[in-house]
């Protein structure tokens, strides 16, 4: 989890690679990865947006990796499918118009969908480990508020009254229904009367599972066998928000296993005297002799690297001030970004390192 551009999809498909290079069976749950990840991964194209979970081939032995590629319309229809009371129902549903839009377009779908997926996955079983690559932290933040949101919803007296919960509310909506639904195929047509009519009656049961989906998962979050891994760059108002949001996620109950500082400057470490540079080049290229000073771009470069460096200290530094009782660790800029399964694999074990001795420190 973390703050948007700082590096947490790669960092989750480097885990759950490097894990499952050691044995375990590990499933990757990642929702906007680039192409070049997708590629590595084996999820791109048409075919990595199906909502099912496909397998990677690891680069040499070790357990069993799959990845996961989040679509939020795929996630809601298996819900529906899971929850229907006859194949029918779940056919009459999923081809229902306004099913189709609201899957799609409701405020918080993909946050939904996530809660809902990954309580699927952790009640099958099938998976030693579950690694979740978040949205950005405010998206972040919802997903996490899913369950309480599903709950509010179903104890909302007027969500009772539309979806018809209860008698009082089937009294209310059949004194009105005449007039409602003459108003309805004023507005929208016969057939948009017969799509809402059906939706009402089938969103009630599909808003139920959510919600018994939900208050699981909500536990699951909040166990010993969760935690999150916070990401963050060295940028201030990066690590601003990783502290708010860290914060916030311990409010909420989820354990922070620890704070990453990604793609840390490297120490540039003290650049040579011009003068002393300027004598060696010329020594060994006469040429350069009285030529105008043309190494400016070699000392300003230096001079920015070191006050990226500089950031990245300041930053690991706020994060330990700040979480003296959490784990801060740091991994440096890599140019390019590791986006083949090679690279993510030493990145991998890079970050695990660091996790494990950090469990070790604090046992």
């Amino acid at each position: 989890m973390g703050p948007g551009g700082v590096g947490k999809t790669t960092c989750a498909a480097a885990l759950a690679l490097a894990k499952a290079a050691r044995g375990s069976r590990v499933v990757v749950v990642t929702i906007d990865p680039s192409y070049r990840l997708a590629q590595a991964l084996g999820i791109e194209g048409e075919g990595g947006v199906s909502g099912a979970v496909r397998s990677v081939q690891l680069p040499d032995g070790g357990g069993a990796l799959d990845a996961l590629l989040l679509d939020s319309s795929a996630v809601f229809d298996a819900v529906v499918r899971a929850g229907a009371k006859t194949e029918q129902a779940a056919s009459a549903m999923l081809e229902n118009s306004i099913y189709q839009a609201t899957s799609r377009y409701l405020g918080g779908a993909l946050e939904y969908a996530a809660m809902a997926r990954l309580q699927m996955l952790y009640e099958e079983g099938a998976h030693d480990l579950i690694v979740l690559d978040t949205p950005p932290a405010a998206n972040a933040l919802e997903f996490l508020e899913a369950p309480s949101r599903v709950r509010a919803l179903i104890d909302n007296p007027a969500a009772k009254v539309v979806l018809g919960g209860g008698r009082v509310g089937g009294r209310l909506l059949g004194l009105g229904a005449a007039t409602l639904m003459k108003v309805l195929g004023r507005m929208g047509g016969g057939e948009f009367v017969r799509d809402l009519a059906g939706f009402l009656s089938e969103f009630s049961g599909m808003i139920e599972d959510f919600h018994r989906r939900g208050a699981r998962f909500e536990r699951a979050l909040q166990s010993p066998s969760s935690s999150a891994l916070v990401v963050t760059s060295s940028a201030t108002f990066s690590v601003q928000e990783t502290i708010e949001f860290a914060d916030a996620l311990r409010r909420f109950g989820v354990q922070v296993r620890a704070t990453l500082v990604n793609r840390v400057t490297p120490d540039p470490g003290p650049l040579i005297d011009r003068a002393e540079l300027e004598a060696m080049l010329s020594s060994r290229d006469p040429a350069r002799v009285g030529a105008p000073d043309d190494l400016e771009w070699a000392y300003e470069a230096h001079r920015q690297s070191a006050e990226a460096h500089g950031r990245s200290l300041d930053a690991i530094a706020r994060l330990d001030e700040r979480f003296p009782d959490v784990k801060n660790i740091r991994v440096e800029r890599r140019d390019p970004a590791p986006e083949d399964l090679g690279a993510l694999l030493a990145l991998g074990r890079v970050l695990w390192d660091q996790l494990e001795g950090a469990d070790e420190g604090a046992q």
